[in-house]
C-alpha cells in the first residue's frame, strides 16, 4: 500500500513538471503618455543621513505629526501639511527602528538595546528601557503594553506605566 502511495504521488510530481501545460502570456507593457496623477512636491525635509549609514528607519504618519528618525539618534515630529518641524529630540543612542506611537509616546529602538519612549507631544523622553539585545524591530503596542523584538529572537513586553 505505501509503496503504491509513494508510486501515485511521484507520478504526481512528474506531471506536475510537464512543459505543456499552456500559460497565460504577460500583455505587453503600454507607455504612459499622459498619466492622470501628477503629484507636487508640497515640502521637503532634510533628518541627517548624509553619512551614507544605510538604515531601515521608518516614517510614523499621524494626524497631528509626522514621525521619523535617524541613526544619530534624533527623532523629529513634523506638521504633515506643512513640513515645518514641530520638535526634534536628540537620544545619545544609535537609533535603529522605529518610530512608532502608541497613545502619547512616540517609540524607537536602540543598537545598544534600549527602547526609548518619548512624549508625543514635545518630544521630552518619557522613559528608557533596557532589553536582552539590540532592537530589530519597531516597538508596537499602547499605553497599557509596549511589546518589542529583539536580534536575539526574544520579545519583550514593557509597562510604560
Amino acid at each position: 500500500m505505501m509503496r503504491r502511495l509513494l508510486v501515485v504521488m511521484a507520478v504526481t510530481l512528474l506531471a506536475a513538471c510537464s512543459s505543456k501545460v499552456k500559460l497565460r502570456e504577460p500583455m505587453e507593457l503600454q507607455e504612459v503618455v499622459a498619466p492622470a496623477v501628477k503629484p507636487d512636491s508640497v515640502w521637503s525635509a532634510s533628518t541627517g543621513g548624509e553619512d551614507g549609514q544605510y538604515s531601515r528607519l521608518k516614517l510614523s504618519l499621524e494626524s497631528d505629526a509626522l514621525f521619523t528618525a535617524d541613526v544619530d539618534g534624533n527623532v523629529y515630529a513634523f506638521n504633515p501639511a506643512t513640513g515645518k518641524q514641530i520638535w526634534r529630540a536628540k537620544t545619545k543612542s544609535p537609533v535603529i527602528s522605529g518610530p512608532s506611537v502608541a497613545d502619547d509616546l512616540v517609540l524607537v529602538g536602540t543598537r545598544d538595546a534600549q527602547v526609548i519612549a518619548l512624549k508625543r507631544a514635545t518630544g521630552a523622553e518619557a522613559w528608557r528601557a533596557a532589553v536582552s539585545s539590540e532592537v530589530l524591530a519597531a516597538p508596537a503596542g499602547s499605553s497599557q503594553m509596549i511589546v518589542v523584538r529583539s536580534v536575539d529572537g526574544r520579545i519583550v513586553g514593557l509597562s510604560p506605566a
